[in-house]
């Protein structure tokens, strides 16, 4: 999870790999989103840096700690067998988090964004760990900040309006055309007011580049099962500036984070999830950098998920100290 923190701290006052200079990021304006494994590690950023993000979207998520370090309760409780998911324990092992010093203040999430979205036909993550998730977050975030969306007859994949494989289908690479935005419904929750795009596809005015993940390790980043790249989106309105500021304020730009689910990294469908998920077209008429880092594969994850069971750090993987 630092390396994703170094990254954004990075975009915030300049840009990662080539020297693309300094852009203008709002520090008010960071949020996060993920799908599947991606949406419990947006969870897990969320809560372990509430200082620093405002919103969050998870679609077919599961709850904070559901996993508690173990595996096989990742699949059974937190995908197939909801009614085993003990918020209680949750909520004692958040307090002793906070009181350690290990996760920001909870207080920090009362005013956040929280979109929450889960297909009716999610044959992955079953439908009523939703209601988990809910419940979790209801806890720490003003009610009516919360937007629940699960009436879509969807299976296990990012909903879009324009891409990707039959709506109620879990097909790699997990991207379905449910004639549903899921991208922009989620980042105009979060931010409010969002100019909504009249097409997707094609080519957009801003950049879209690789990057190099390798300069927020001290090690190779598979040791972390991290890839070596990572993508990112720049709108072509967020121009660069010629001084770097001597301190983050409220910039012309603002920032998502999209964390993709198993199977979805660069190493097996490329750009794919960071091309053909509408967060970009969202993007740029709306002056939000997107910044899509990117998990790989190991013999202890072998299809590339996000670390929501502890395979890097069992006791530690929801800190600030975990290793992605």
């Amino acid at each position: 999870m630092r390396s994703c923190v170094a990254i954004f701290l990075l975009l915030s006052v300049s840009t990662a790999q080539e020297p693309l200079g300094v852009y203008d990021v709002d520090w008010n304006a960071i949020s996060v989103s993920g799908l599947s494994s991606g949406a419990s590690m947006a969870t897990q950023f969320h809560v372990a840096y509430s200082s620093h993000v405002m919103g969050v979207a998870m679609f077919a998520g599961s709850p904070y700690w559901c996993a508690r370090g173990m595996l096989t309760r990742s699949t059974v409780a937190c995908m197939s067998l909801p009614n085993w998911i003990n918020l209680p324990a949750i909520y004692k092992q958040v307090d002793s988090y906070e009181s350690n010093g290990d996760i920001d203040p909870t207080e920090n999430m009362l005013t956040d964004k929280v979109y929450l979205w889960h297909g009716s036909s999610d044959p992955t993550v079953s439908p009523g760990v939703q209601q988990y998730v809910v419940d979790f977050y209801k806890s720490y975030v003003a009610q009516e900040n919360i937007e629940v969306v699960s009436n879509i007859n969807s299976g296990h994949s990012m909903p879009t309006s324009y891409h990707g494989n039959a709506c109620k289908t879990s097909q790699a690479d997990y991207i379905a055309n449910c004639d549903f935005p899921g991208a922009f419904y989620a980042l105009d929750h979060i931010y409010g007011n969002l100019e909504e795009p009249t097409r997707y596809g094609g080519v957009l005015p801003g950049r879209f580049y690789t990057y190099d993940q390798r300069e927020f390790f001290d090690y190779p980043p598979s040791f972390s099962g991290m890839d070596t790249k990572g993508y990112v989106y720049i709108p072509s309105a967020c121009k660069e500036v010629v001084k770097k500021k001597a301190q983050p304020g409220e910039g012309e730009c603002r920032l998502h984070i999209v964390f993709h689910g198993c199977l979805q990294g660069r190493y097996l469908i490329g750009d794919e999830y960071a091309r053909n998920t509408g967060y970009n077209e969202v993007a740029e008429l709306n002056n939000i950098i997107m910044l899509y880092p990117q998990a790989t594969w190991s013999m202890l994850n072998v299809k590339g998920c996000w670390d929501w069971w502890g395979y890097n750090t069992p006791n530690v993987y929801v800190f600030f100290s975990a290793v992605d």
